[in-house]
């Protein structure tokens, strides 16, 4: 079981539309719910979505600097055949 107890908008979606119209303030009543049903998942998903495109850049961004930090580090160190011969 998914869910302990359901609205009246999950109950439409499961059995349909009632035989009888519903009075037009329950149907404003509807609606207004799924509005903001709809606002909160875009909510939700645009918070991903920024969360995604962060980590990426925050990745993108380490991946650089150890890619500059080995470079350097390469261009440091001393020639081992260099110190041999002397």
């Amino acid at each position: 079981m998914e869910h302990e107890s359901i609205n009246l908008p999950q109950i439409i979606k499961i059995l349909g539309e009632r035989p009888f119209p519903m009075k037009e303030s329950i149907k404003d009543y509807l609606r207004e719910i799924e509005q903001r049903d709809q606002q909160a998942e875009q909510v939700k998903y645009d918070a991903n979505a920024a969360e995604e495109e962060n980590a990426a850049v925050q990745s993108t961004e380490k991946t650089e600097d150890e890619t500059k930090s080995d470079a350097s580090e390469a261009d440091k160190k001393p020639d081992d055949k260099d110190d041999s011969k002397k």
